[in-house]
């Protein structure tokens, strides 16, 4: 929500509550009281999906680091042992294979660290009777290929954050036009019923339905509505 979308969302807020405070009168007026329902309606709504663009990613991307550094720790593991069993009999097609480092494989992207972990099992599994002398069991193996898929279900989780936070943004637009023209174009039009028979009322109305630009260091008019 941008600042004039804030500021907005306020004089909403302002309008629905001289509605709620004065219902009474409203009712009077059947598309008046539709009005206030429909403006409390679109302010709940926008409360809504504010909170959804404010909703952090950032506990995805924790929870990914955490997914990612075990995954890496995994990799290691087996390329260490297999580096040694390589060494040993002379295999320098399974050393090159398997030579990763920790600082190599930070720096690959997802879908390289994704893929490394895959070359790294397919490479040593055939010798994994060979690889139990240096360490690295068939199970450290198959937790090598569980903590890839571990790793491979995280990398969509943060796109898929910023993806509804975009679809609330949009969303949320619609309803701030919306509102803006049901005011502009109606509320202020059915307004002027009251302004004869309920003048303190009216005047409560067009007060609150000013724009206050609360966001630079003090209070400034921004618009006011046609009387």
């Amino acid at each position: 929500m941008n600042e004039k979308q804030r500021n907005w969302l306020r004089m909403y807020k302002n309008v629905a509550l001289v509605l709620d405070d004065n219902q009474e009168i409203v009712e009077t007026v059947a598309p008046a009281k539709e009005g206030r329902l429909l403006l409390k309606e679109n302010t709940e709504d926008i409360d809504d999906l504010n909170a959804v663009q404010l909703k952090s990613s950032g506990g995805i991307t924790a929870d990914k680091l955490v997914v990612k550094n075990d995954y890496t720790g995994s990799i290691l593991k087996v390329c260490d042992g297999t580096k040694g069993f390589a060494a040993s009999t002379g295999n320098n097609t399974l050393l090159g294979m398997v030579n990763y480092t920790e600082y190599k494989l930070n720096r690959m992207s997802e879908l390289q660290l994704v893929n490394a972990g895959k070359v790294v099992y397919d490479a040593a599994m055939p010798y994994k009777e060979g690889l139990a002398g240096f360490i690295v069991s068939e199970q450290d193996l198959e937790l090598l290929m569980t903590k890839r898929a571990a790793f491979n279900a995280m990398i969509p989780k943060k796109r898929e954050a910023v993806g509804v936070s975009k679809t609330a943004t949009r969303n949320m637009e619609e309803i701030f036009t919306e509102t803006n023209d049901f005011l502009k174009k109606k509320m202020d039009n059915i307004m002027l019923a009251f302004r004869t028979t309920y003048p303190d009322f009216y005047q409560q109305y067009l007060s609150a339905r000013i724009i206050l630009d609360l966001g630079h260091g003090g209070e400034h008019t921004k618009e006011e509505p046609d009387s």
